[in-house]
């Protein structure tokens, strides 16, 4: 599971946020396209939501990609994508003399 965060300048207009996420190594999409439109105002006066991303088991790269959208005047903010390495959340249980380490 992933949690990411979109942050966004304030803006006068409503705006959603295109988010999903692709595996790096295939370039599959492996979530979304999702449409983010409850955006809050944080303490730095930035508008900013919380997405919940399940990774597929078996990922190890994956690429969140976004963009900002006005559909009153039907603009688009250019593309931004983070890149994240994925680590099993059970590596503290893994035995690893059954893998031979």
């Amino acid at each position: 599971m992933a949690v990411v965060r979109v942050t966004l300048p304030p803006y006068p207009d409503r705006l959603y946020v295109k988010l999903w996420m692709q595996d790096r190594q295939t370039r599959n999409l492996l979530a979304g396209p999702h449409q983010l439109t409850d955006f809050t105002v944080n303490r730095d006066g930035n508008l900013e939501t919380l997405m919940q991303m399940q990774i597929p088991l078996g990922s190890t790269e994956v690429r969140f990609e976004a963009i900002a959208i006005n559909p009153r005047h039907r603009i688009e903010s250019r593309k931004v994508g983070v890149d994240r390495r994925v680590s099993p959340s059970n590596v503290s249980e893994i035995n690893w003399d059954d893998i031979g380490v």
